[in-house]
């Protein structure tokens, strides 16, 4: 709803799927992929470190990969390792600089921009004269600059106290009837009802032990679906933990999730049950997907933007659960009038008109009947898109999770507000993703729930040439426990004194501890950045080459992100990185 998105159908009719269905999707995408590739190749260039500014009057600062230090609501706290070349200075000066800046995510290719970006405190070995100078370059290298950065290098540096703890969202969490069926081939009707969840598996259900006698997982099924050493099953709905003593139960029940055994803490990350993870309460998985879904997301329009809405027939409205709201019926986006305007919802975004057929206006206000939408209702949604900024050419908005239908609740992010769509509402296009029946399961590669049906690649969408350009002629600096920045050269540890020069660093125990911790937490995120190109690559292939398969295991097949050398280890009390 809130991206676009690429929609695959798994479960075709048998020969539409293979003929016609297969040809049409290679080629499509195909086309699609290609375009990525060559996106992706670019992308890994423009994300390098580390990244250079040069002001009109000639200095030249370099930052290195940021450092950071809590990265709560939305606002980031990092320290950077940077080089300040005055244009009137013989030598360049290392020092250290703290930044504060607001973030929004990109699913479509895994980064975060940073914006608004402040300097509270710098630290050089420089005298006062100097450092204002110095100061002077930062401010000016930085002023109105938007910085794209990967989101596991910023992840890399985080110990467990940087991660945010979100407030808990009350939802619904009624279990729906759980129905189970040893076949792959869809029941298009069981599926459509939103009290239902379909477990769909080839064959009688099967179990592989994942964590020895302790804990298994259902082996041939796309659902996670798991049972411990003492028979309970545990079932893994749309984000929610459901439990009973036997598959064939009536009666599913609710789990908090901090109630879990201790043994689905390791589950293994290379597991095909590893997934669940991000709803396991503490693990590293669970953390990045508590702070993925803490960020919001921006879009920029042009005020010239225009829409064109599709009706069928004349344009319908019945009442909403929202005083003086009223929904349209028969459009192919989602249009709600209130009083004499209309207001319609699409592109990440709101558009208003006078007429419902038109013309239709960027929205610069937001009616308050939207912003103030009650978790009851099935417009609740879309009270998170909202106008963050407006000029005489562009509006900005922005959306948190809540308008992709994703919530905290409990210490884990969960899909739907659990509530059911009213009657006269279930067969209104916006209104067809509900919370149960669609196997929704969290995708840590796009920090978003997908659904089996249907699973969506987001499109990363085109960034503005930045201030900040990689630089490869020189190295990527790091911050040590003393403030100081270090280099890592063929192994070795260097400290860069206050007269410039470097110096090998062999005897501090603690901040060679914390330095090594820092550049495996760097190669991790590499890896993972790697990762998430091929599992691009990946996608269409492997769906296409198990047409038959499962979803969930297909899209995950062969490469899974990793917080292997991340410093967000389990144990909340810990406050070293991992040895």
């Amino acid at each position: 709803m809130n991206w676009l998105s690429l929609p695959i159908k798994f479960f075709l009719a048998q020969r539409f799927r293979r003929v016609f269905g297969i040809a049409a999707a290679c080629l499509f995408l195909f086309s699609l992929f290609a375009q990525s590739t060559i996106a992706f190749a670019i992308d890994d260039v423009r994300l390098a470190w580390p990244r250079t500014a040069t002001s009109a009057i000639g200095d030249k600062v370099t930052f290195s990969q940021p450092q950071v230090d809590e990265w709560r609501d939305g606002m980031l706290y990092a320290k950077v390792a940077t080089k300040v070349q005055l244009a009137n200075a013989v030598s360049s000066f290392e020092g250290t600089v703290s930044i504060r800046a607001r973030t929004t995510i990109n699913h479509g290719d895994r980064t975060v921009t940073l914006r608004d970006i402040t300097v509270p405190a710098l630290r050089f070995p420089a005298n006062d004269d100097q450092i204002k100078s110095l100061q002077n370059a930062v401010a000016v290298s930085l002023k109105n600059a938007a910085i794209t950065v990967a989101f596991d290098d910023l992840v890399a540096s985080m110990q467990t106290q940087a991660f945010p703890t979100p407030s808990s969202t009350v939802i619904s969490n009624d279990p729906p009837h759980v129905v189970f069926r040893d076949s792959l081939i869809a029941n298009v009707g069981v599926l459509s009802d939103s009290s239902v969840e379909t477990i769909q598996s080839d064959g009688a259900l099967k179990f592989d032990s994942i964590v020895a006698g302790q804990l298994e997982g259902a082996a041939n099924t796309s659902t996670l679906f798991f049972r411990d050493q003492e028979g309970t099953y545990y079932l893994l709905v749309s984000g929610r933990w459901l439990t009973a003593d036997s598959v064939d139960s009536a009666a599913w029940t609710f789990l908090e999730p901090a109630q879990l055994p201790t043994a689905f803490a390791s589950i293994p990350e290379s597991s095909r049950w590893a997934e669940a993870l991000a709803s396991v309460p503490n693990t590293p998985a669970n953390r990045i997907a508590l702070l993925a879904a803490s960020l919001p997301s921006e879009r920029t329009l042009p005020r010239s933007t225009t829409i064109t809405v599709q009706w069928q027939g004349e344009p319908q409205f019945i009442a909403t659960d929202t005083a003086n709201v009223f929904c349209a019926t028969n459009a192919n986006e989602l249009v709600l009038k209130l009083g004499k305007d209309f207001y319609c919802n699409t592109l990440d975004a709101w558009f208003i008109a006078a007429n419902p057929n038109g013309p239709w206006l960027v929205c610069v206000k937001i009616p308050r009947a939207i912003a103030s939408l009650q978790i009851q209702s099935p417009l609740f949604e879309y009270r998170f898109i909202q106008v963050a900024d407006s000029t005489p050419t562009t509006v900005t908005f922005r959306s948190t999770s809540g308008a992709h239908r994703e919530f905290v609740h409990d210490g884990v992010v969960v899909f739907g507000t659990g509530f059911a769509i009213p009657a006269e509402m279930a067969g209104i296009k916006p209104f067809s993703m509900q919370t149960y029946g669609r196997g929704m399961w969290w995708n840590p590669w796009i920090f978003r729930f997908s659904g089996e049906l249907c699973i969506s690649i987001p499109i990363a969408e085109k960034i503005a040439a930045e201030a900040l350009v990689p630089n490869s002629t020189e190295e990527n600096h790091f911050v040590g426990l003393d403030g100081r920045v270090y280099a890592h050269r063929d192994d070795l540890w260097f400290r860069n004194s206050p007269d410039g020069q470097w110096i090998e660093l062999t005897e501090q125990r603690s901040t060679l501890r914390v330095l090594k911790s820092d550049f495996e937490a760097r190669q991790a995120a590499i890896k993972n950045r790697r990762g998430f190109f091929e599992w691009m690559a990946k996608q269409d292939a492997l769906r296409l080459k198990s047409i038959d398969g499962c979803g969930r295991v297909l899209s995950m097949d062969g490469a899974r992100p990793s917080t292997n050398g991340y410093r967000c280890v389990i144990s909340a009390e810990k406050t070293e990185p991992a040895k």
